[in-house]
């Protein structure tokens, strides 16, 4: 399984890196999602977006490796861009005034979860720290138990092993939501930052 920019590299080969695959949105690499804050009601309670991102995973073992399982992991990350960001910030992309501050990373809350709940922490808002490059992990480095109930079955815990989204759409396919809160501290105008998904062979 191949490991983007920001992950470990693979620990185990185990698992088909050349035709596993973690599609994002009907297999676009990348989603665009604008926060718009205008009425005093959204800077208050926030605005939510639900279902705004779907992953879906098409694990394959390797054929040439049939006695070790094929074990992933996924995780998601927060990016700024990087220096001269300040590592807490949002990238400052238009700045409409003088007082208040710059965004911090920790400030989107993003939920994880599956109809089978497969992740430690579905369906529960997480927060990031505020640095550029902090992840948390919604799939980690245990192996899952085979699907006990046939297709479209769960098989009652965390599953990172061979696997797909047609056969098993409750433990192979991830919906993510998102939410801000901004309230009145920060200075108006137009903020940036990137979040990426990894998955990699453990």
């Amino acid at each position: 399984m191949f490991a983007q920019a920001t992950c470990d590299a693979p620990a185990a080969a185990n698992c088909n890196g050349a035709t596993s695959r973690l599609i994002l949105n009907n297999d676009q690499n990348f989603q665009t999602i604008d926060f718009t804050f205008d009425r005093f009601s959204q800077y208050l309670s926030g605005v939510t977006y639900y279902g705004a991102t779907e992953l879906k995973l098409d694990i394959k073992k390797n054929d040439t490796t049939n006695v070790n399982p094929c074990v992933w992991g996924l995780k998601m990350y927060v990016s700024n861009g990087g220096f001269p960001v300040p590592n807490s910030e949002w990238e400052t992309l238009a700045s409409y005034g003088a007082s208040g501050s710059s965004p911090v990373l920790s400030l989107i809350q993003v939920r994880v979860s599956n109809s089978c709940q497969t992740s430690p922490i579905n369906n529960t808002w997480q927060n990031f720290a505020a640095t550029d490059g902090d992840s948390f992990t919604i799939i980690d480095d245990f192996l899952g138990a085979q699907v006990a109930g046939g297709l479209f079955g769960c098989s009652g815990g965390v599953t990172n092993t061979e696997g797909n989204y047609l056969q098993n759409p409750g433990e192979y396919r991830f919906r993510i939501d998102y939410r801000i809160v901004p309230l009145y501290t920060y200075t108006p105008g137009k903020y940036e930052l990137n979040l990426k998904f990894c998955l990699v062979e453990l």
